[in-house]
């Protein structure tokens, strides 16, 4: 075997480590990041988390875009500024999205 190649499993790129969240934790959406204020536009299963971000499987008509901002609240945590940093086309309506937490 080669091991002088770096590894092409993106979790050995990772700075945190992933994890799963209790089962049907779910996040609150707004896909506007813009406003001030907090507005829940949708709801997304959380699939996993880390302290710099996580993964949310969303039912969205809109496209998602990489780069799009995002505010999202956890649970009961405050609703924090994140970013689309990888995007995966499930189904007609279903996204899996990475999320990068910005605050």
């Amino acid at each position: 075997m080669d091991y002088s190649k770096p590894s092409d499993d993106p979790s050995k790129k990772r700075k945190h480590s992933r994890y799963r969240p209790d089962r049907m934790t779910t996040a609150k959406v707004q896909l506007d990041a813009v406003t001030s204020s907090f507005v829940a536009e949708a709801t997304a299963l959380v699939f996993e988390e880390s302290y710099g971000g996580c993964c949310l499987i969303i039912f969205s008509t809109h496209s998602i875009s990489l780069k799009d901002r995002w505010k999202i609240q956890i649970g009961s945590l405050h609703p924090m500024l994140s970013e689309v940093v990888w995007v995966k086309k499930l189904d007609d309506i279903i996204y899996k999205v990475g999320m990068k937490f910005l605050e």
